[in-house]
């Protein structure tokens, strides 16, 4: 029988993160590994319909976090998606997300391990591996300077991504001359309907990330309005760069010169060669640092919120004095390094992530299914209010996309990866259970219905 308590803490005050700065956040969290390192791969699997994959990528990308977004304009959390499960449903939950919340953290790896793989081909006589770990504390150390110092950082690099990307588009389009559009062509889709798909759910990992918005419910200023707005915004605009980047790097060359291969292949073909550097400085090594940047501030929340629940060890929530959970930040940062020092492979990485990151969402919307019952008066407000079946309906299909991602991950891994990784998750199911009967646990209220202050606006 579970011994979990509960303990009322009132919404902090607003903050002062504004659209505009979630925007820019979520863009610059979500165009990371996948636009910049995947596409290649994704280019072996289905060939000249790649573009296409990005498109199906980022519809289904969005009916997988669309329940994210229906909550972020009906309540504001301060724990980020841990909250969604500690606040909203069965808080043992909330135990079984902390502690496969605590494999998540290895995402950080990818765009570690991917800024090295740029930096090797821009400079081939840097020692890359260590390059990488100074880039890696780089980004640790502007993280465990605060929220206001994370957010210049992340503005400032998110335009010279947009600025970099757009580059690449404008010199390519006028330059392709493969058959991209031919959709009869032997080699479009090159890898049939299950290469096709297959491409797709590997793109889908680059699709979802602009939800992070709302994991800074503690610092909008208006939270239940900023951050469905910066989220929406987001879609726009990865259709423009993520499409467009795919198109210009399978169109500009035949197939087999870009399968695999990373941006820099057709970038450098296209380019005068000082453009292609600035190129890959501005879009392939911004697009990864801006994403670790993100990723690195938005996962401390909800292991923060995991350890003052007591899931985890309450002394890890310590702040330092410009309230970052410093502890858990090093825990990111050490779990980082391991993959990078031992030169994982990016792909295998990216499908362990998303069997893990398919798990915790599953957890999120389970959560957010009791939004209409537990929170009516603030559903009957919302921007994205709808009749309940509709609601549902959404509900099913984010499961459903998330079930089908689980088993092609799972698929793509060698059977004692796979194996491994399913006793990790069996794990952090059995330690949410096993914590959850302690008597250890006090869930303090992280979601609340104010944007802060008490105040309904």
């Amino acid at each position: 029988m579970s011994k979990i308590t509960f303990k009322d803490v009132p919404a902090p005050p607003a903050g002062k993160l504004k659209t505009l700065d979630l925007f820019l956040i979520s863009m610059g969290g979500v165009i990371g590994a996948g636009v910049i390192t995947l596409i290649g791969p994704a280019i072996g699997m289905t060939g000249y319909s790649v573009w296409l994959a990005y498109a199906a990528a980022i519809l289904l990308g969005f009916l997988m976090i669309f329940p994210i977004i229906i909550a972020s304009t009906t309540i504001r959390v301060g724990g980020g998606i841990y909250s969604l499960c500690g606040g909203m449903s069965n808080p043992t939950i909330a135990g079984m997300m902390s502690y496969t919340y605590m494999i998540y953290v290895l995402s950080a790896a990818i765009f570690a391990i991917a800024i090295r793989t740029y930096l090797g081909e821009l400079f081939p006589a840097l020692n890359t591996v260590w390059t990488a770990v100074i880039v890696l504390t780089i980004f640790y150390v502007i993280n465990l300077l605060g929220l206001n110092v994370f957010a210049k950082a992340a503005a400032i690099m998110t335009w010279v991504l947009f600025a970099g990307l757009i580059l690449f588009i404008a010199y390519g389009l006028p330059q392709i001359s493969q058959p991209i559009f031919d959709f009869g062509g032997e080699k479009f889709f090159a890898g049939g309907i299950k290469g096709f798909a297959a491409a797709a759910f590997l793109l889908m990992y680059s699709t979802q990330g602009y939800y992070i918005a709302i994991f800074y419910g503690a610092g909008a200023k208006k939270a239940t309005r900023d951050i469905p707005k910066a989220i929406l915004l987001c879609i726009p605009f990865l259709i423009i760069l993520y499409v467009g980047v795919a198109i210009v790097n399978v169109g500009v060359l035949p197939l087999e010169e870009t399968a695999g291969k990373t941006l820099i292949v057709a970038a450098k073909n296209i380019m005068p060669p000082t453009l292609a550097t600035v190129f890959i400085i501005a879009g392939p090594i911004m697009a990864l640092t801006t994403t670790l940047n993100a990723n690195f501030s938005m996962n401390m929340y909800p292991l923060r919120q995991a350890c003052r629940d007591g899931w985890l060890p309450r002394s890890f929530a310590t702040e330092n004095r410009y309230g970052i959970p410093w502890k858990v930040l090093t825990y990111q940062y050490l779990i980082a390094l391991i993959p990078l020092l031992l030169n994982f492979n990016i792909t295998l990485i990216t499908n362990n992530i998303q069997l893990v990151l398919t798990c915790i969402n599953v957890f999120v919307v389970l959560g957010i299914w009791n939004i209409p019952k537990k929170f009516p008066e603030a559903w009957a407000k919302s921007k994205l209010h709808m009749p309940k079946g509709l609601f549902y309906m959404f509900m099913c299909i984010a499961i459903g996309i998330n079930g089908i991602i689980f088993v092609n991950s799972l698929l793509s891994l060698t059977p004692a990866v796979a194996i491994g990784n399913s006793v990790l998750l069996i794990a952090a199911v059995a330690l949410g259970l096993i914590t959850s009967k302690k008597g250890n646990v006090i869930i303090e209220t992280s979601v609340w219905t104010d944007n802060g202050a008490g105040s309904d606006d």
